[in-house]
């Protein structure tokens, strides 16, 4: 199925620019113009799974794959038909620069009919944050596969154990507040852990967009959407008082009729 032949009969072809622009019919045509195919990628455990998709492949087809521990290229040359038994010459180009190191003597691919299946074999059993390197623009035909996603019980033999937590004592969780001072105490321990090991591998800027999240929450942990309203009402109650033309829903008043009673009687119960 597989072909390492150049494609000129003469010598062989320099690698081109791939081009993504398909809106004209005669770039569809037009062989001196690559084409890039639509691909997609997962990775499970320690294979990375690569399906590109060119339609109508045949054995006959100038198909080649060149795998480096780095690196892959893709070329295929088919004829394409369209109505009219008008057919022309089609070529397809794709060269990816791998996110890390693969083993390229245990990298196997398969031809189908429609697209071709490479399997990557990782030189470290690591997930990959992307496909190829980073510094490298995402190509626009590119894919997720879903099909291939690791889950937890498969990283579970690479990730480490976690460590038990130890029990809070209820009056030491609670700091002389009762119950609800405990709830939260182990709230706010449990965020803690759980933020301390879902940070691990992040960059600087996912970091700190995370850290942006968790300070909202904390300066306001009790507000949703739902209660912005409610809660706009009884700061209206209580600094606006009886100058109801500054009142926040006269500018904002919303699809849904809302009462003013629950927010008058929180504003009442809280009142200096």
């Amino acid at each position: 199925y597989w072909s390492r032949a150049p494609t000129n009969p003469e010598g062989s072809v320099a690698p081109k620019k791939i081009s993504t622009n398909t809106s004209s019919p005669a770039a569809a045509v037009d062989a001196d113009k690559p084409w890039c195919p639509i691909f997609k990628w997962g990775q499970r455990g320690g294979t990375v799974y690569l399906t590109i998709f060119v339609p109508c492949l045949k054995g006959t087809d100038d198909v080649s794959i060149d795998i480096t521990d780095r690196a892959v290229e893709f070329r295929a040359e088919r004829v394409a038909e369209f109505a009219g038994g008008r057919s022309a010459a089609r070529s397809y180009r794709l060269q990816l620069q791998l996110f890390a190191e693969v083993d390229a003597s245990r990298c196997v691919h398969h031809l189908r009919h429609d697209h071709v299946r490479v399997e990557l074999a990782k030189r470290r059993n690591q997930p990959w944050r992307s496909l190829q390197a980073p510094g490298v623009p995402k190509n626009p035909n590119e894919r997720p596969d879903f099909d291939h996603v690791d889950s937890d019980d498969s990283d579970s033999d690479s990730q480490p154990t976690p460590r038990p937590r130890r029990a809070t004592p209820p009056d030491r969780a609670s700091g002389g507040r009762g119950g609800r001072g405990g709830v939260v105490a182990s709230l706010l321990s449990g965020c803690v852990e759980a933020a301390s090991g879902a940070l691990r591998g992040l960059t600087a800027a996912e970091v700190a967009l995370v850290l942006l999240v968790a300070a909202h929450v904390l300066a306001c942990p009790f507000t949703k959407v739902e209660e912005s309203f409610n809660l706009q009402a009884v700061h209206d109650l209580l600094f606006h008082r009886t100058d109801i033309a500054q009142y926040d829903h006269h500018a904002f008043p919303g699809v849904v009729p809302r009462t003013f009673v629950g927010a008058l009687l929180l504003a009442a119960a809280s009142a200096p």
